[in-house]
């Protein structure tokens, strides 16, 4: 799996890579998103741990991390809640 470090990132990408296209489906496929913008539409609108679990395997953990943090007024607190606890929990490489 590639870890994306560029400022930008499509949906197409995201679902190349393993992000169910459920996830972002009323998003335009190429559109150029900010790559901690993308984690938390994808967040918001998918939050199970397969989605938080594929994010990671795409960012990382501390930018997955960063993101939740950055929007953390426009996520639920049982959002970033589940979040935290998903991969304070898990076996996902760092």
């Amino acid at each position: 799996m590639k870890r994306y470090k560029l400022p930008t990132i499509t949906p197409r990408e995201l679902f190349k890579n393993g992000l169910d296209s459920a996830v972002l489906w009323n998003i335009d496929r190429d559109k150029e998103l900010e790559v901690e913008i993308a984690i938390a539409l994808s967040l918001k609108n998918g939050y199970h741990s397969s989605v938080i679990k594929t994010l990671v395997n795409i960012f990382g953990k501390k930018l997955v991390l960063n993101s939740i943090q950055k929007y953390q007024d426009s996520l639920s607190p049982k959002l970033i809640s589940e979040v935290k606890d998903t991969l304070n929990n898990s076996k996902l490489v760092a």
